[in-house]
Order: structure tokens, then sequence, then C-alpha cells
């Protein structure tokens, strides 16, 4: 098997290098063939929380030049409504930290910036800081327009439709992207309406 990975984080890249696989650089690839990646919630519509590593700005640019998508979570991932048992990662320049955090509180949101286990700021591999906010029951589709919309911001947990079930069609053809979902029986491909019937069972 010929292959070539793209390493979304200085973490996966040194357990990539330990493993002997072999990496491109993808500032010189316009598209990827697959994308591998967690979520750190997924509701029932396929909505996802990411961000909890600190790489959620490199895994967004690598999941949009993604021809599929693949996400694997286990079923402690698998909730009502996104917000329900983690936090939101906002990623956002360091020089406008103040005002950001203003209009996060304009909007009803309230976070703390993150801070490494012996007490300095954590810094992603693009030298952001990395606010990580509550998020309550709320539109989260109007939430990421807010968000997208304030200056300072540079991303957020919030992938609303890249594991969207349906697929899309960009101008490299059809991408169909699935959340799949591991327990210690296997493994099954979840859609919006097999989520339902794991709720229905008690898996969320």
């Amino acid at each position: 098997l010929d292959i070539k990975c793209v390493p979304t984080s200085h973490v996966t890249e040194t357990l990539a290098r330990a493993l002997q696989l072999p990496l491109t650089d993808f500032a010189l690839l316009e598209k990827v063939d697959f994308l591998f990646d967690g979520a750190d919630e997924v509701d029932p519509k396929l909505r996802m929380v990411k961000g909890a590593g600190g790489a959620l700005v490199r895994e967004r640019v690598v999941a949009r030049a993604a021809e599929k998508r693949v996400y694997i979570v286990d079923e402690s991932k698998l909730v009502d409504r996104l917000g329900q048992r983690t936090t939101l990662s906002i990623a956002v320049l360091a020089f406008g930290l103040a005002s950001v955090r203003a209009k996060l509180r304009d909007l009803g949101m309230h976070g703390v910036v993150r801070r490494t286990l012996d007490g300095h700021l954590f810094l992603t591999d693009n030298g952001c800081l990395i606010i990580d906010s509550t998020l309550e029951d709320r539109d989260v589709a109007e939430l990421a327009c807010e968000l997208n919309d304030t200056a300072g911001v540079m991303d957020h947990g919030l992938f609303l439709d890249e594991a969207d079930e349906q697929g899309r069609t960009p101008a490299y053809g059809k991408v169909a992207n699935v959340v799949v979902v591991g327990n210690e029986d296997g493994a099954h491909h979840v859609s919006a309406e097999l989520f339902q019937a794991l709720a229905d069972v008690g898996f969320t």
C-alpha cells in the first residue's frame, strides 16, 4: 500500500515518525484523499465539537481539503446536544484576547484561557491561544456564524457539516462523510437515523 500521511499537529507528526509512516507537507497539497479524525462530541445531526487537543485550526483546513472524511469516536461521545459534556474550544490571536473575551461575554459565553499542567499558557501549533468556553443549549449554527465574524477568532470547535451523512458535491466530485463509533463489540457506521436508534437503547 503506497500512502503518504498529513499530520494535523506536532504531536501526531511525532507519533507518525515514530511509527515510520511516510509524511508529506500539506502546504504543497491542494487536496487529500482521506481524513481520519476524532471528535469530542457528536449530536443526532452528526454535528461535532472538536478542539480538546488544540489542533482545531489545522484539522479544519485539512478536513475541507479532504475528498472523504471519516470521524472515529466511541459511544461516550454521542450526545443529545453539543456542549452537553464538554466545553467549546476557540482559537484566538493573543493580540486580540481581551476584545475577543468581551465579545464572548456579549454572546452569553463564559470561558477560561487554556493552560498547560505546569501553569503556562497553552499555545497551538500556529501560536494561537485557546479559550475553553461554556456552550449552553442554543442554535449552534448561529453561534458558529457569530464566531466566524468575530475579529481575533482564528477558528472554533464547532464542526457542523464536516460529517454530513448526505455528503456534498465539490468541484472534484462527491464526498461521503461518515462517523464510525467503536465499542467492545466492534465498530459501526452512524447515520442520523442510527444515532437515534442508539439513543433509544441508552447509548447516549
